[in-house]
């Protein structure tokens, strides 16, 4: 069995064709004479094996994949570095490992539970900073009546 054809996926369309066209951009082109890119690469390896031009674009290739497949998983992601204290690393560690999560998934979740709890927190200051002024607003009504004759009376005014 060969380098490729342990690393090639026989289900993988998607990853032959992507190898197919690679190669071709290398300067590896070939004659489909099998009718599927599996094979064709297949016979491809057979006939450059030995060429060390080959085995260097195989191996570039697997690389490039790699990165292609990881960046698919990064789609809508930043990467950036930051510097935290050793023990809270080992604190985001614990969590993640508890969640059984990675690093970076650990944190966007704290990221986004304390995003909630700040927007709830804000939630619940508005409603009751409206609360507490319309307590304060003088309003017409029973409850101002009988408040504003109390104060009136402490202040020795009549009513």
């Amino acid at each position: 069995m060969g380098n490729l054809e342990k690393w090639l996926d026989k289900d993988d369309i998607e990853q032959q064709i992507w190898a197919k066209k690679y190669l071709e951009r290398k300067g590896l082109h070939y004659e489909s004479i099998v009718y599927s890119y599996y094979d064709d690469l297949l016979i491809l390896e057979k006939k450059h094996r030995d060429d060390p031009s080959y085995v260097l674009a195989i191996n570039a290739m697997k690389a490039a994949w790699r990165q292609k497949k990881l960046r698919g998983k990064r789609k809508g992601k930043t990467e950036f570095s930051l510097i935290i204290s050793k023990e809270k690393k080992k604190l985001l560690g614990t969590i993640s490992k508890k969640k059984g999560v990675t690093l970076g998934e650990a944190l966007e979740e704290l990221i986004n539970d304390e995003h909630i709890r700040q927007e709830e927190h804000a939630g619940e200051l508005k409603k009751r900073g409206s609360i507490i002024s319309k307590g304060l607003m003088p309003q017409e009504g029973a409850f101002n009546t009988r408040y504003m004759k109390k104060i009136k009376s402490y202040l020795c005014f009549s009513t």
